[in-house]
């Protein structure tokens, strides 16, 4: 399910070959290009060959092989070579945005990937800060670093869960009320340590936290699970009396005094009113299933 850094020692080599006092040399430019080549896709300008969307280890290449300047594939031919060109990837943006989540930040792992990426542009959130002639381009690339308030504080620790969320989690997650509800529910849960579970390099991060992301392990029954055919497609007229009565077991207090059964039961008829996807029946019979949409407080969304 995981993969590490299966990239780690070709980043190095990138690095190496792309450093300011190996490209002064031809043998060294030669070698630069050679290990840039195959990740030109990641910032071409022709939009049909641009990969950096789908390729999240766009975001180590893209500092050294600015390196190359118009020499890259999708670029103007020249022998000269400019470093005042930056060439950012269509989503780089978004990728930085992701290393430095709230979520990215509770693990050691992703805080060394998003100062990695901001530290060099820690001028854009210093008083005393100089970017250069063109801050406003530089600096709206890297506004998600702001989430680190500063460059040079302590590495924070990661933050076990309570039990009651564990708990609660193996409870969404579980096959049974993947089958019954859906996998929304448990995805709003599991969304918090995505990096855990994610197979795309740079951003997993289940090696550096083996223990952080074990206590999430109910998340991986969404991986290879598929909802099942739709049970009820046709939501059932309930009488009014009854609905008073769900109302009761639905309630917050309701639902605290016997952990939400009596509301799971009387939900359960009618579930298709308030999941999400393919087994849903909302669409159509709003004025049924409006009576329904109490029964999302037994799922806290």
């Amino acid at each position: 399910m995981c993969h590490g850094l299966d990239h780690l020692e070709e980043d190095e080599a990138v690095d190496l070959a792309c450093a300011p006092n190996n490209v002064e040399s031809e043998e060294g430019l030669e070698e630069c290009r050679d290990k840039c080549d195959p990740y030109q896709c990641c910032w071409t300008s022709i939009e049909e060959l641009n990969c950096s969307w789908q390729r999240p280890e766009c975001t180590y290449y893209i500092e050294p092989c600015q390196m190359l300047g118009g020499m890259l594939f999708g670029m103007e031919d020249t022998d000269e070579h400019d470093e005042t060109e930056v060439y950012e990837p269509a989503d780089y943006k978004e990728a930085i945005e992701k290393q430095c989540s709230e979520s990215s930040l509770q693990t050691d792992y992703g805080l060394e990937l998003c100062r990695e990426h901001c530290t060099p542009h820690a001028c854009c959130f210093l008083s005393d800060g100089d970017c250069g002639s063109n801050p406003e381009e530089e600096c709206q690339m890297f506004t998600a670093c702001a989430n680190l308030h500063d460059f040079e504080g302590e590495v924070k620790e990661v933050q076990s869960a309570p039990d009651a969320i564990i708990q609660e989690l193996d409870t969404v997650c579980s096959l049974e009320h993947l089958n019954r509800f859906g996998s929304w529910v448990c995805k709003n849960h599991c969304d918090k340590r995505a990096c855990c579970f994610t197979d795309n390099h740079p951003t997993n991060c289940y090696d550096e936290e083996k223990e952080w992301c074990g206590e999430y392990s109910a998340c991986e029954n969404m991986l290879g699970w598929t909802p099942p055919p739709p049970a009820n497609s046709t939501p059932k007229e309930t009488p009014i009396s009854f609905m008073d009565e769900m109302f009761g077991f639905c309630s917050e207090e309701g639902i605290e005094k016997d952990n939400g059964k009596s509301c799971l039961a009387a939900c359960t008829p009618n579930e298709c009113c308030y999941i999400e996807g393919p087994r849903s029946c909302f669409e159509g019979n709003e004025k049924v299933c409006s009576d329904f949409l109490i029964c999302n407080n037994l799922f806290g969304t």
